[in-house]
């Protein structure tokens, strides 16, 4: 809390399945962000914490799916029928 930057209502995301766009600026930015704390082994070793607080600190909120990307009968089949290896 003594963090200037602390924010109470930060969400944590489920982000089970996620993408992003490598050329984005704004990734990058979270991205560099978020290892240059991370790979220093400091702080907690989840990285939930961190992420959601890297996503707050930015003002970033993910995009949502609206539905699960696979079948649920647990083929690899996606939306409009589209087949992961």
């Amino acid at each position: 809390k003594a963090q200037p930057d602390y924010d109470p209502d930060a969400m944590v995301y489920s982000m089970t399945y996620w993408g992003y766009d490598v050329q984005s600026e704004k990734f990058q930015t979270l991205a560099n962000f978020f290892w240059d704390l991370y790979s220093k082994e400091v702080g907690s070793w989840r990285d939930q914490p961190l992420w959601a607080y890297t996503m707050s600190r930015f003002h970033v909120e993910p995009l949502t799916l609206k539905r699960y990307p696979f079948n649920s009968d647990g083929d690899r089949t996606g939306m409009n029928g589209h087949h992961y290896a």
